[in-house]
């Protein structure tokens, strides 16, 4: 059985997790809830304020599409873990090694969300003339280093 200490622990790792996923899912927004991202208006926006020509802005867009696809399906992922690790830390005596393997699981969901977003700029910098990549690091500082909507980035 845990101690006070353990399940203090615990209740924190919990609280850290939600976040983390709550920063995770707003990338394409809050499915349904309001303040949900218009994603087409938000890849309009960058298109236009990077001056992309109508071929870099297509390739940008179908880049964008297949982007959204592995966000839909991580967050659907860390949900399901999230599910799985609420339900086990809700027993009267929660598996320690379980927990700890659905919270592992969990990071490592949230790190390929990562990658992905990473991804997702470093295709549309490539579509990049030299002074679109100027324009896109001046957007970039604006919005103190974070990816700009549309580009799977927060949106805080």
């Amino acid at each position: 059985m845990m101690g006070k200490i353990g399940w203090g622990r615990m209740i924190v790792v919990a609280l850290v997790l939600a976040m983390f996923s709550s920063q995770a899912c707003a990338a394409w927004g809050r499915g349904g809830r309001p303040g949900k991202i218009d994603h087409e208006r938000a890849m309009a926006g960058i298109a236009k304020k990077l001056d992309l020509t109508r071929e870099q802005a297509d390739k940008f867009k179908a880049g964008e599409q297949a982007q959204k696809k592995v966000v839909v399906a991580g967050r659907r992922k860390i949900k399901e873990l999230g599910d799985k690790l609420k339900d086990e830390l809700a027993k009267d005596s929660p598996d320690r090694d379980k927990t700890r393997d659905l919270i592992r699981r969990i990071g490592a969901q949230m790190t390929e969300l990562r990658i992905a977003r990473t991804d997702s700029l470093l295709q549309l910098k490539a579509l990049l003339t030299p002074a679109q990549k100027e324009k896109f690091k001046a957007l970039l500082d604006k919005k103190g280093g974070r990816i700009p909507l549309g580009l799977g980035g927060n949106r805080h």
